[in-house]
């Protein structure tokens, strides 16, 4: 057997090609430069290995050293383009020459001893590979060793050059699946990854005009109260700055149960959610939550405090794309995404946070879980068959949750004996609930209403519809 395939066999020629294949595989940046500078060092009996890229200009991107117990560390500081940081001479012979280079000795090479990095630090073994694709220079790795001098062999030298070639593949694929990844998340901005996935597309490229789905959703509506006198009091700049810090506090809430903004209207938006519309309950509470504490920071600094109405209702959508070949975007139209905006109206008149439809309320997991109390049969315009509507008290501040929680089943068994016009008890059980919460508008107006049925009877055809014009 010859030098070279004893040679080979102290490197372990099996273990050079697994090292090849690792970085082969590596499609993520950070990891391809983790592998790169291991393999390198492990492969070559190198103490230090930096590895630079071209972008504008060639920069340092990591550096890895092999410690005195003989352990791979990757250095947490990146070494700048700085003469006693790098040997720029080589780092410039390389640039400029595309070709490799190996040193025995840096401190007696006719050029290289020049170097104040060489002269500064005493280092003796050196291997300069470029990192070559099509004959485009996409970076470099820099390899090592100050302890003795002709480390490199011309063995080691080739394993450098065939991990450099495959490091040179592997960089341009990285950076061509970053680029991906980059256009893919600002697509999302504008196209949310569960509409592409109910489109049945993995790729947004693969969306056309005309694309439409039928699936049962739970449409979220939500609306800034009184942001229209507010924002006439305010700058331009005052006005998005608030808009977009509330909008930034209430996406997470979404996210976390699994919905996504379908379309922002202005001073509020439009989200779904595809599975059960537990979710979407939860996420209507949180969000309250997350605007109570956003109310406490602006009033420390002595801005007005924010009120925000949801409507929320179940039901079939039809999911899909509109607009023209040149500018398109995804909606979801039906009669479900009507009535969820009807119930953010309702919320108004109603003076309460969430309403969600009957639905809704049927479709939850685990309704015992909230603290649901009935509103009424109201009918909303644009429907002639009313709804059945219902408040999430979880969604009210942390004192009105303390009065009207306790009273929410009383409040539902006196709304059922008014609707089966057992106006006795429905008055017993009202007047209950206004002794115990004199300030809730609900209980008086039924407190009220069952009163009035009482003194003067009720019509044959008496349904206790409410009927709401509200948009």
């Amino acid at each position: 057997m010859d030098g070279s395939s004893s040679e080979f066999g102290a490197l372990d020629f099996d273990a050079v090609l697994t090292s090849v294949r690792a970085v082969s595989e590596s499609i993520q940046i950070d990891q391809l430069v983790a592998r790169v500078l291991e393999i390198s060092l492990v492969q070559s009996g190198g103490r230090r290995a930096t590895l630079l890229v071209q972008d504008d200009v060639l920069r340092p991107l990591a550096s890895a050293v092999i410690d005195d117990h003989g352990r791979f560390q990757r250095l947490l500081s990146v070494p700048e383009i700085d003469p006693e940081r790098l040997p720029l001479s080589l780092v410039d012979y390389v640039a400029r020459t595309r070709r490799m280079i190996t040193v025995d000795n840096a401190t007696t090479h006719e050029w290289l001893s020049r170097d104040p990095y060489v002269a500064g630090f005493g280092c003796l073994s050196v291997i300069g590979a470029p990192l070559l694709r099509h004959g485009r220079l996409l970076g470099m790795v820099l390899l090592e060793n100050e302890l003795a001098a002709g480390v490199f062999s011309d063995i080691h030298a080739n394993v450098v050059e065939a991990i450099a070639g495959q490091v040179a593949v592997s960089l341009e694929n990285a950076r061509l699946f970053e680029a991906q990844r980059r256009q893919a998340e600002a697509f999302a901005r504008f196209l949310p990854r569960p509409f592409l996935e109910q489109l049945g597309h993995e790729q947004v490229e693969d969306v056309r005009l005309g694309d439409g789905v039928h699936r049962r959703v739970t449409v979220m509506f939500t609306d800034l109260r009184g942001f229209t006198s507010l924002s006439e009091r305010m700058g331009v700049h005052d006005t998005f700055a608030l808009l977009n810090g509330f909008l930034a506090r209430m996406a997470p809430a979404l996210g976390s149960e699994g919905g996504f903004v379908d379309e922002f209207t202005g001073d509020g938006f439009k989200a779904l959610f595809i599975d059960r519309p537990d979710g979407a309950v939860r996420a209507a509470i949180a969000m309250q939550r997350r605007l109570h504490q956003y109310n406490d920071e602006r009033a420390a600094k002595g801005r007005d405090r924010l009120a925000m109405g949801v409507g929320i209702h179940s039901g079939s959508g039809l999911l899909g794309t509109i607009g023209a070949q040149e500018r398109m975007s995804t909606t979801v139209i039906g009669d479900t995404v009507n009535t969820a905006a009807r119930l953010e109206g309702l919320t108004k008149a109603y003076d309460t946070p969430v309403l969600i439809s009957e639905q809704v309320r049927a479709e939850i997991e685990d309704p015992l879980a909230f603290m649901i109390r009935v509103v009424g049969r109201v009918r909303v315009k644009g429907r002639r068959e009313a709804i059945l509507v219902h408040e999430v008290v979880d969604a009210r501040g942390f004192r009105e949750r303390a009065v009207l929680g306790p009273l929410v089943q009383r409040f539902n068994e006196a709304s059922a004996a008014y609707f089966e016009r057992r106006f006795d008890d429905a008055a017993r059980g009202f007047a209950a609930c206004v002794a115990a919460a004199p300030d809730d508008r609900l209980s008086r107006e039924y407190r009220n209403w069952t009163d009035q049925w009482l003194r003067k009877g009720v019509p044959s055809d008496w349904d206790g519809v409410i009927v709401r014009v509200e948009k």
